[in-house]
């Protein structure tokens, strides 16, 4: 009884934050000039963030997407291969599924400097958004203090304008 209590009290926590998460993140999608909804939307939300509010290059979105869409498949198929007792090439699979999300990671990582460049923010937030996104995207959304300003930032470095 009482870890089906921890168990809904988990949840119920979990759907808060979610609902918080989404309210904070409509709130960075307005103030950026873009419509509160799109920030509701899988994939499309991710679309504007990197292309129409962090100005990154659309080779990122579709970058992520494939990496999304691969890490699918190579599960598929490593699940195959533990069935047919293939246990070398499903190692190969995983070390190929690790580095795809280091790759994703730091493409993540870039979405979250250039978002941190355009609202003044410094090197501490974008590491701090970087682990904790579901508590410090609401922040920034909800600050009176955070203001999106329209900074330049390189569309074709990973790191906004690093090296300039």
């Amino acid at each position: 009884m009482a870890l089906a209590l921890v168990a809904v009290l988990m949840i119920l926590v979990g759907i808060g934050l979610l609902v918080f998460y989404f309210i904070g993140l409509w709130k960075v999608f307005s103030k950026a000039g873009q419509a509160g909804w799109k920030s509701l939307i899988p994939w499309y939300n991710s679309w504007v963030l990197m292309v129409n509010i962090c100005d990154m290059h659309i080779g990122y979105f579709i970058a992520s997407l494939s990496i999304a869409v691969l890490t699918v498949f190579i599960s598929m198929i490593s699940a195959l291969l533990l069935s047919l007792d293939a246990y070398v090439a499903n190692n190969i699979l995983q070390i190929v599924t690790c580095i795809l999300g280091l790759i994703y990671y730091a493409i993540n990582f870039a979405v979250f400097y250039n978002l941190g460049k355009k609202f003044n923010k410094g090197t501490g937030w974008v590491i701090l958004t970087f682990f904790f996104s579901i508590i410090t995207i609401p922040i920034l959304g909800l600050s009176k203090k955070s203001v999106y300003t329209d900074v330049e930032v390189s569309k074709h470095s990973l790191f906004g304008s690093i090296g300039k």
